[in-house]
């Protein structure tokens, strides 16, 4: 796993003014850092992915209501969004969502061959935490920050994953080896991916509450230091810098699994005190839960 460092307000001050560096020996001329701030070179894209559905012992089709979240213009959204109605014992038919939301944003990095360093920057725009059926604010609830690992997906798969638990508010990055390995092309270029506080969802036991924690960033930016003699292009880029991305509607990749509602007939038997499922239709049930019930 790679270790991405934690940059401070003071580094960022730092960086900002610009730096003029010896080079360690008497006689060497002086060498003047330069630092350029990258805006994503794409519109940031949020991936849903989990299970959307019924489960348990079902007749007919559920229909649970999609997640009402989504991101802003320019913006990044991750958490999860639960949802959980029960069926009617002793054998109920559950109706569930599980949403899980990662984001991923990408920055053209091509214009430089080498740098001295670079951060990721983002702000914590919004967030929120729902429990209960309470609807409070809270810290920023993304605890993973990892490079992609193609093409942006629902899913939004990644790996070289560090945590970024703990950080809120602006959210300052180190991430000079991931982009080191972009230029170099020891790693693909497919961004950097951002999810938490929860990994993926079992769909043989999903949650049953109606919880979600969700955090909005925005406000995005790659901040790259280097040599500008040792990156002609970038000094041409940086003399022309590209505005911001318009504001344009999100991407929002969405294809939450679906839970496959169970329709089969089965026989109990009383054993003891409980009366417990002896057997099942061939072929019709998914998920074995709930397998026993009380008897009444």
């Amino acid at each position: 796993m790679k270790i991405f460092s934690i940059g401070t307000r003071l580094r960022s001050a730092f960086i900002l003014a610009g730096v003029v560096l010896g080079q360690g020996c008497q006689g060497c001329p002086p060498v003047t850092l330069k630092t350029l701030d990258l805006n994503p070179s794409t519109t940031p894209a949020t991936g849903n992915s989990g299970i959307l559905g019924s489960i348990g012992y079902c007749l007919k089709a559920g229909n649970p209501p999609p997640s009402t979240f989504s991101p802003g213009a320019g913006q990044m959204m991750v958490g999860f969004d639960n949802f959980f109605k029960a069926g009617t014992p002793p054998l109920p038919c559950n109706d569930v969502r599980a949403a899980i939301f990662r984001s991923g944003v990408m920055f053209d990095v091509s214009q430089f061959d080498s740098i001295v360093g670079a951060d990721l920057l983002l702000d914590t725009q919004n967030s929120i935490s729902r429990s209960g059926g309470v609807t409070s604010p809270t810290p920023s609830v993304a605890t993973t920050l990892g490079e992609g690992i193609g093409p942006f997906t629902s899913a939004m798969p990644d790996d070289n994953e560090a945590s970024i638990a703990g950080l809120s508010g602006s959210i300052d990055v180190g991430v000079s080896g991931q982009v080191r390995d972009w230029i170099s092309k020891a790693h693909p270029n497919f961004g950097f991916v951002i999810w938490g506080p929860t990994g993926s969802i079992d769909s043989s036991n999903p949650p049953e509450n109606n919880d979600a924690k969700i955090s909005f960033y925005g406000n995005i930016r790659l901040r790259i230091v280097y040599n500008p003699a040792q990156n002609p292009r970038a000094a041409i880029a940086a003399s022309i810098a590209a505005p911001p991305l318009a504001a344009s509607s999100p991407t929002f990749l969405s294809a939450p699994r679906p839970v496959r509602r169970l329709h089969y007939h089965c026989s109990v038997a009383k054993i003891g005190s409980r009366r417990q499922i002896v057997s099942l239709e061939p072929g019709r049930l998914d998920f074995r839960r709930r397998a026993s019930a009380k008897a009444p």
